[in-house]
């Protein structure tokens, strides 16, 4: 979890923006952040992919701002 969040807060990605992504709550990402929820390896998949989607995505915006 702590990779995830060290992840989160060097690309500014909010708990929000992962939910949406994961069709996971809000509350449950939180959970998950805080180790009050154990991270299946599933959730853990799902957090992983959304995280890249989020940053690629981020990073083709920022190319295409700059043409």
């Amino acid at each position: 979890v702590t990779k995830f969040r060290i992840d989160m807060l060097l690309n500014n990605i909010t708990q929000r923006e992962l939910a949406e992504k994961t069709d996971y709550t809000e509350q449950y990402i939180s959970m998950l952040m805080q180790g009050k929820r154990n991270l299946s390896k599933k959730a853990e998949a799902k957090l992983r992919d959304a995280l890249e989607e989020i940053k690629a995505k981020r990073s083709e915006d920022d190319k295409n701002a700059g043409t």
